[in-house]
């Protein structure tokens, strides 16, 4: 409360000082990235299963404890391959919120679309784009009031994959939107996104997967994530070692038989390297299941 408190007053003023001063404004990343590829890349939605649900939360330790991001999405096949028809449509719905204390929320919304066909063999290709908008709310003083800003936003993306293999492109905040609750301006910056994962079997019912994540927003070059996560028997756990940031530890499980489908867990532990941007640990706790 009192880190969002400072947070308001610093805008304010800062805002009436420098009233055309510009920060950019990116979606948060979530360390399971590879837990987390439809709030990356639209097109990967229901590649998995006919009906798709997720949830995820992020939550800051220590003095940051009040800052946190929630997410929850659910997508569906329209239709279904099969052999004379090689192709099929999926549509869906996401959410995610960033809350900073009880003073400034960000939330997000979309409608989500993608369509799968098959190029060769086992491998399959498939565009998506979702659709929505960002509001920006900051809850002000007696003096100031409260003040809410909604822009439009989109997202797009490519992804080849099969079983054991995806690779995606994908572009983020397309619309360059800008937000100006009060006179300090927020860029939401459009920048793009490469992920690749490929699965290795060890034995039986033992995988090791590594992936990575490259993102290009405008603030550094790059940043990127490289992992490599182990599963066994059901029971997963991994690492991710964060370009400037940090790394990121996780353990969970993965495919459990769960009426009719399968469940996922995993919580996940970041911790800050010493020369971090922000010098902040978190938690994240991600759950999927899919029919």
């Amino acid at each position: 409360m009192l880190f969002a408190l400072y947070a308001l007053l610093g805008l304010m003023i800062f805002g009436r000082v420098c009233g055309q001063s510009q920060y950019a404004y990116y979606p948060v990343q979530f360390s399971q990235y590879m837990r987390h590829y439809p709030f990356i890349n639209p097109a990967s939605i229901g590649k998995s299963s006919k009906i798709e649900t997720l949830l995820g939360s992020k939550n800051h330790l220590g003095n940051f404890s009040s800052i946190s991001t929630n997410y929850a999405g659910a997508f569906i096949r329209i239709n279904h391959a099969d052999e004379k028809r090689r192709a099929f449509n999926v549509a869906g719905v996401r959410f995610d919120n960033d809350q900073e204390g009880r003073y400034i929320s960000r939330t997000r919304a979309y409608a989500c679309y993608a369509f799968h066909f098959n190029v060769f063999r086992d491998y399959w290709l498939s565009g998506g784009v979702d659709l929505g908008g960002l509001n920006m709310s900051v809850k002000g003083t007696p003096s100031t009031g409260d003040k809410s800003e909604f822009v439009p936003d989109a997202n797009s993306g490519i992804w080849l994959y099969n079983e054991k293999t995806n690779l995606g492109i994908s572009v983020n905040q397309i619309f360059n939107g800008r937000l100006q609750p009060y006179q300090e301006i927020s860029l939401l910056r459009r920048h793009f996104n490469i992920t690749a994962m490929h699965r290795f079997k060890l034995g039986n019912r033992s995988f090791i997967r590594p992936s990575m994540l490259f993102r290009f927003p405008s603030y550094i070059n790059y940043n990127a994530d490289y992992s490599l996560e182990f599963i066994i028997a059901g029971f997963t756990g991994g690492c991710s070692l964060r370009h400037k940031l940090g790394a990121a530890f996780w353990l969970g499980i993965e495919d459990l038989d769960l009426w009719k489908g399968q469940f996922d867990a995993v919580i996940n532990y970041n911790t800050p390297a010493r020369k971090s941007l922000v010098n902040v640990t978190s938690l994240e706790i991600v759950c999927s299941y899919g029919l």
